[in-house]
């Protein structure tokens, strides 16, 4: 199965996409099958993200048969990392692109449309995000995942400030940079948590949706990033 082949549109719930690849004929029946367990898994954690899926339901949702569950997954523990692996990696390898037109307009503005991007995924599969939080420190395979994908994000911002600046950062500035980055990235990630998954009530009222929410992400960002430059 290839994880390439996945693509979250705008708005799509992961279990949504995985449904659609269970019955894509393009792919072989074992992948098929496959795609449809996940598609269980990922609708229980959407749906019951504090509690973690079970797989007689999967059984009872689908008629597949104990064996047929086991045959393509170790334990749920397994199904759960598989799950979550495969939805970061589709959400970071498959973020759309902005059209050449769009980025060469005015108001263009990459930081905030990887925001919007990432905001926009959370706000509408908040609870793989919170499912990742609970399980991520007993499976460091995510986490370590996660830490990659934190750190070319980091890697993109410094290049591209860098480019605009017209030099490359010296040892310690880069070093110092990463870090005030990496802070942003925590803080976006802790932000992110209480607006869409405890819906805290300030935080709820300032930014009432994905839009509003990346803005303000966006507009803490650039300010660290205008000091570099």
């Amino acid at each position: 199965m290839s994880d390439g082949e996945l693509v979250i549109e705008k708005g799509m719930r992961f279990d949504a996409l995985l449904e659609q690849k269970c019955r894509d004929r393009a792919f072989g029946k074992k992948d098929r099958t496959r795609f449809l367990i996940m598609a269980c898994v990922a609708r229980q954690i959407l749906d019951e993200p504090a509690k973690s899926p079970s797989i007689e339901a999967i059984l009872d949702e689908t008629g597949l048969s104990r064996g047929t569950f086991y045959n393509n997954f170790a334990d749920m523990e397994a199904a759960m990392e598989t799950v979550l692996s495969t939805f970061f990696q589709a959400l970071w390898t498959n973020r759309p692109r902005t059209a050449p037109s769009r980025a060469g307009s005015a108001d263009y503005d990459p930081v905030y449309e990887a925001n919007l991007w990432y905001c926009e995924s959370y706000e509408t599969n908040a609870g793989l995000f919170a499912a990742f939080t609970r399980v991520a420190a007993y499976m460091p395979t995510l986490l370590r995942m996660r830490e990659t994908m934190n750190a070319n994000w980091v890697d993109r911002v410094i290049s591209s400030t860098a480019k605009k600046r017209g030099r490359n950062f010296s040892e310690a500035e880069r070093l110092t940079f990463q870090g005030e980055l990496r802070l942003m990235v925590a803080m976006s990630i802790e932000a992110l948590r209480e607006r869409f998954i405890h819906c805290d009530e300030l935080l709820s009222k300032s930014f009432p949706n994905a839009q509003a929410m990346a803005a303000g992400l966006t507009k803490i960002w650039n300010e660290t990033i205008r000091r570099h430059l």
